[in-house]
């Protein structure tokens, strides 16, 4: 699919946003970006980077 690169990058940009959210201390928002990039990854099939992602949200929400 053309726009796959461009949506792992978006996923990868979800990602970082969730990061850097969660270091501000904005944990909603560090959720929110992190089930973006879930959805993303998911759509593209790559399960291991959507299960990174996973395994960060629920840390997030478990420390939350």
């Amino acid at each position: 699919a053309a726009g796959a690169p461009l949506r792992g990058r978006v996923g990868v940009g979800y990602e970082l946003l969730a990061t850097i959210a969660q270091r501000e201390g904005h944990l909603p928002d560090a959720a929110h970006a992190y089930r973006q990039g879930i959805a993303i990854f998911d759509s593209l099939g790559n399960r291991p980077y959507a299960e990174k992602l996973r395994a960060r949200l629920e840390t997030l929400l478990i420390a939350g």
